[in-house]
C-alpha cells in the first residue's frame, strides 16, 4: 500500500459517516501517539477529502503532528467518496 504523509490542516472533513466524536478515544489515541504507537494511515482521496479516519486525525492535530499517514483512494466523484466512507465505516 502507497501511502503519503501530509499535513493534517490539508486533509478536508466533508463526509461525516457518523453523527459524532468519541472525545475519549481520540485523548487515548493522542496518548498512544505520544508514547510512540504508530496507527494505521488515515484514508483520504486525491483531493486530500477524508475517507476514514477520523478519531485519528484529531489525535493528530492534538499532539500537534506536523504529518499524517495518509492512503490515497482515487474517488471518481461525491457519490463514490460518500460510498468509499460509509464501506470504510
Amino acid at each position: 500500500m502507497d501511502t503519503v504523509k501530509i499535513p493534517p490542516i490539508e486533509v478536508k472533513e466533508q463526509v461525516y459517516v457518523r453523527t459524532g466524536l468519541n472525545e475519549d478515544r481520540i485523548l487515548a489515541y493522542a496518548e498512544l501517539m505520544e508514547a510512540g504507537v504508530t496507527f494505521p494511515p488515515i484514508e483520504v482521496n486525491q483531493d486530500h477529502v477524508l475517507i476514514d479516519g477520523r478519531h485519528r486525525l484529531e489525535a493528530v492535530k492534538l499532539v500537534k503532528q506536523d504529518a499524517i499517514e495518509c492512503k490515497v483512494t482515487v474517488t471518481k466523484d461525491e457519490i463514490d467518496l460518500i460510498s468509499k466512507a460509509y464501506k470504510a465505516n
